[in-house]
């Protein structure tokens, strides 16, 4: 049995000479046929659909298709310059595509992706755009019945130059959304993934903050964030976080220990893995201890601290292992270099 991804089922579409394929104009018995032309099966694990009336239609259709609708786990809408949608009937329409969706037993994940136009590269289209996704964003989330098992929904900037990314405003609506108690119990710990491009040219990947919400407090996530002005680390107070997690990242001296003066609200975890540490002057042991001596001091308002596999940007490791505290000054695994 073979899962394809969008991405390799529209190389099929271009192989077989079937444009319709990657647009998704199609039913779901051409889209079978074309497949097992090449493959012996292959079954759609993540669906990208226009935000329209049309859009929503189409996608319901293919999920109502017995060999492909139980195999989908996450479906992304694609913002663009298309037609305005009609709120009421898109949302109807939602709603039973959510419920087909919790029926087929697994846990699944939505959100929006945005297409600027090449004629939308300015300032004023480009927020015409964002505010058009946040509209249907705010609709999915209102449409969502409150017993099925989403996992996450997922904010996908990446399209989008850095200047016209997320806005905290709109995450916090996000958030309020999801974790409201008209949405009923299975809300009580939902996560929104944000992912945007990164500023530096030479890094092609791209980078994800994700944000867990829970009754007992927020847990963000940060990963792969190439740029230290991109990481941002203020969140982590003004959504009185209780958990951080900031992995494959490159983090100022100066932002981290921003990070554990701004603890107040005990417990608190925190787990840096893979980051690489920037310092202008050069780092050395001394740097390492100071280092050290800033974990301390938080030590009595942190529950448990994980840094592994810490570098800078001089001379390597930091640390010879991994340093591990939980809720005192003591640290096991580690000393300094």
């Amino acid at each position: 049995m073979l899962r394809l991804p969008n991405e390799l089922l529209s190389r099929i579409a271009d192989f077989s000479q079937d444009e319709d394929l990657s647009s998704m104009r199609l039913s779901c018995k051409l889209l079978e046929q074309n497949t097992r032309k090449h493959f012996a099966a292959a079954f759609i694990t993540e669906i990208t659909f226009p935000a329209s009336l049309f859009g929503i239609r189409r996608l319901k259709e293919i999920l109502a298709n017995p060999k492909f609708g139980p195999c989908v786990e996450r479906c992304m809408a694609l913002v663009d310059r298309g037609p305005l949608f009609d709120k009421d009937k898109c949302e109807a329409l939602l709603t039973e595509i959510f419920f087909q969706l919790s029926r087929n037993g697994h846990g699944f994940e939505f959100g929006i992706v945005h297409r600027p136009h090449p004629n939308d590269q300015d300032y004023r289209s480009c927020q015409q755009l964002i505010q058009r996704s946040q509209d249907f964003a705010r609709l999915m989330v209102d449409a969502y019945p409150s017993k099925s098992p989403v996992r996450c929904f997922i904010v996908d900037y990446r399209n989008l130059s850095l200047k016209h990314r997320f806005t905290e405003v709109y995450l916090r609506d996000l958030a309020s959304r999801l974790s409201s108690p008209s949405h009923g119990s299975p809300f009580k710990h939902r996560e929104v993934e944000v992912r945007m491009r990164d500023r530096d040219e030479n890094f092609r990947g791209s980078s994800m903050f994700r944000l867990s919400f829970a009754q007992d407090g927020t847990c963000i996530k940060f990963n792969g964030v190439q740029r230290t002005k991109c990481l941002r680390l203020d969140m982590i107070h003004t959504w009185h976080t209780k958990e951080v997690h900031i992995i494959n990242c490159n983090i100022s001296t100066l932002a981290l220990r921003k990070l554990f003066c701004g603890i107040r609200s005990p417990p608190w975890r925190l787990e840096i893995k893979n980051c690489q540490f920037i310092y202008r002057h050069g780092w050395t042991a001394d740097n390492s201890r100071r280092f050290k001596d800033v974990i301390c001091a938080s030590a009595d308002r942190i529950s448990s601290c994980l840094l592994s596999n810490l570098t800078n940007s001089t001379s390597g490791p930091i640390f010879e292992g991994d340093l591990e505290a939980t809720g005192s000054t003591q640290f096991v695994t580690a000393s300094t270099r």
